[in-house]
């Protein structure tokens, strides 16, 4: 685990679906919640590669093919190591020791299951966070049903010894007008099981069919408990805090914002009708149109931002971000990786 001058890491896993709008809308949740590490399944592709994500953030994949595991990092404070032999397109792992899994529901889940095998033998006594759309459904981790996928991670888990820290929740981690299931998971290693705090499902709006899952890492030591002298105070106290990069979609407006307040408010009414199914099922439509209306106006204003600043040229150069983005002249950061 990477030195680190704050005490947690506030962290998000969430599905977008290779949504364009679920991508602008994680990502003024991320600077609004001040998120520091997002664990994404199916991001939003241009030419097999994350799009839409502000150069502010680190965007970590794999793979020459289409990436379905990225990992969005906001903080520049945290060091990340790439350790790309147990990377993929499905799987990204790096060093803070967080792996990230994708398993096709159409693939046999025996392959996902080798190569969490061998990352858990890489970080043997590491601290280890395994972000995971598992697409496997089982009542230990508070699903309705446990099916054949289920069964498998099951026994995975039970001979590995990981622990699922997903709690039970009024809501579900996939909700879609076909039905609802928790298939995503949050797995933990037992040397950092103590440290994860606050696990939840989200009630924010994904713009996506998956939701958002929250969690904070703490981190405590003896060295910390036992400061107690006045030097040791004050030396803690000038420590550099920690910096989110980044800012939020210059776009966004107030409108959105009410929209997605509604869009929230219509699901949790939705969620809360057990009793009545004609009610139930009217909300459920209500929740559903204003959910379509509220992704249809992300890509309205992004679009209308965009092109806003292509014909806006700066009269001191011409040669602006246009120019360099149709010349394919735009840097990329360079990220430190395995051999």
């Amino acid at each position: 685990m990477a030195t680190r001058h704050n005490s947690h890491i506030k962290c998000s896993q969430v599905n977008l679906q290779h949504s364009r709008a679920a991508t602008h809308n994680l990502l003024q949740l991320m600077f609004t919640e001040k998120t520091e590490i997002t664990f994404v399944q199916e991001p939003y592709l241009y030419q097999n590669k994350p799009k839409g994500i502000t150069s502010g953030y680190r965007t970590y994949t794999h793979g020459e093919g289409k990436s379905r595991a990225a990992i969005i990092i906001s903080n520049d404070t945290i060091n990340a190591f790439f350790i790309t032999q147990f990377s993929d397109n499905d799987t990204v792992l790096l060093e803070i020791h967080k792996g990230h899994v994708y398993m096709d529901y159409k693939e046999s889940i025996v392959n996902n299951l080798q190569t969490l095998e061998k990352i858990l033998e890489f970080t043997e006594g590491a601290k280890l966070i395994m972000a995971m759309d598992s697409n496997a459904r089982s009542t230990i981790w508070h699903d309705a049903t446990t099916n054949n996928r289920g069964k498998m991670l099951e026994e995975f888990v039970a001979s590995n010894q990981p622990h699922i820290i997903n709690e039970d929740s009024p809501r579900r981690t996939f909700q879609s007008t076909r039905g609802s299931s928790n298939i995503y998971l949050t797995i933990v290693s037992n040397s950092i099981l103590a440290d994860i705090k606050d696990w939840e499902i989200s009630e924010e709006e994904s713009a996506s069919n998956h939701n958002i899952l929250k969690y904070i890492i703490k981190f405590e030591n003896d060295k910390t408990k036992k400061q107690t002298t006045c030097k040791e105070t004050c030396k803690n106290l000038n420590k550099p805090k920690s910096k989110v990069k980044g800012r939020s979609v210059p776009w966004w407006t107030d409108a959105l914002k009410i929209m997605r307040k509604r869009t929230n408010a219509l699901r949790r009414l939705y969620q809360k009708t057990k009793n009545n199914n004609d009610l139930r099922e009217s909300r459920k439509n209500q929740c559903t149109v204003a959910k379509t209306a509220y992704q249809a106006a992300i890509r309205k204003e992004k679009t209308n931002s965009w092109k806003q600043h292509c014909t806006s040229p700066s009269p001191t150069n011409p040669w602006n971000v246009v120019y360099k983005l149709a010349s394919g002249k735009t840097r990329n950061k360079a990220t430190i990786t395995t051999l």
